[in-house]
């Protein structure tokens, strides 16, 4: 059985490859999670090939890719507003691509994982992952946390092991968070996101409250002027 699987950098391919790789030993099995490889690699025939895709919290993956120096993220968050200047890994709609291919896949072959449910709820999507690769997950469910040890021993310094769902995105600020959602929904491949991601969006909620926030504080300084 030939499986490829699609992803954006950071959201748990080593992890599901470590998943599909025990329990189907005689698949092929190939991980592709660079941009250009998206640009070079030929689709793959859809009756032959059978592709899964995993995503995380893009506000947890990206940051990964830029810096945790807050002078440099705001040197980044300036060209994403202006859509230039920027690596294939920093171009944040880079990370939709994965999507993009999934959503014109052959339904019966193609397999959609989120990472944030693989990791709080692993039974259930390594049975969905079973079921899709035709192999049998009782042992490899048994013995879970075994695996899940010996999967990050392939990391030099892993540093959520998988036990932190929010953690990379606090190099955001609020109002920074919220203009990578609206980025999204405003860029050419908004469908996918819709279709896809809103999961990951700051709720609508919040966002009132913190633009009201902003409001009250803005006509506190302008009375405290006068």
């Amino acid at each position: 059985m030939n499986i490829l699987s699609l992803s954006f950098p950071r959201c748990g391919a080593n992890w599901l490859k470590y998943i599909v790789e025990t329990i189907k030993s005689d698949c092929e099995y190939t991980k592709i999670h660079r941009l250009p490889l998206y640009q070079q690699a030929a689709v793959p025939s859809h009756d032959k090939k059978k592709i899964i895709v995993i995503v995380r919290d893009y506000k947890e993956c990206i940051p990964r890719h830029m810096t945790v120096d807050k002078h440099r993220l705001g040197v980044v968050i300036e060209a994403m507003r202006k859509m230039r200047g920027l690596t294939a890994t920093q171009n944040p709609l880079s990370y939709i691509h994965p999507l993009a291919v999934y959503d014109k896949w052959l339904e019966k072959n193609r397999l959609l994982i989120y990472y944030e449910d693989l990791m709080t709820g692993p039974e259930k999507q390594i049975k969905r992952i079973g079921a899709f690769v035709e192999a049998d997950t009782s042992e490899f469910i048994d013995s879970y946390e075994s695996h899940r040890l010996t999967s990050l021993k392939s990391y030099s310094d892993p540093q959520t092991k998988g036990e932190k769902l929010k953690f990379h995105r606090t190099i955001f600020s609020r109002k920074e968070s919220f203009y990578i959602d609206d980025m999204f929904l405003r860029s050419e491949k908004c469908k996918q996101y819709k279709k896809y991601l809103m999961r990951y969006k700051e709720s609508w909620i919040g966002k009132i409250a913190f633009n009201l926030g902003n409001k009250l504080l803005d006509f506190d300084k302008r009375t405290s002027l006068k």
